[in-house]
């Protein structure tokens, strides 16, 4: 995922596993992908970031910003 991908994200809680996952904004199609590979459909997304984070996507936005900043207690 290039950088721009995490510049613009999207919260959205999937009524799949009732998670909020970080979606790369500008996905077209039925289904969306979230950083963390979780696959849904549009009409099953609600776009908030109130809720339980997906543990994944939180650890690899943060593994990306900390690698970006070149904080080596990350490398």
């Amino acid at each position: 995922m290039n950088d721009r991908a995490f510049h613009d994200l999207l919260w959205c809680k999937s009524r799949y596993d009732k998670r909020v996952h970080a979606f790369p904004h500008g996905q077209a199609g039925e289904h969306w992908e979230a950083v963390c590979t979780h696959s849904v459909p549009m009409a099953k997304l609600v776009r908030t970031e109130d809720g339980a984070k997906c543990l994944a996507c939180v650890l690899i936005i943060g593994d990306h910003l900390a690698r970006k900043r070149g904080d080596s207690r990350w490398s």
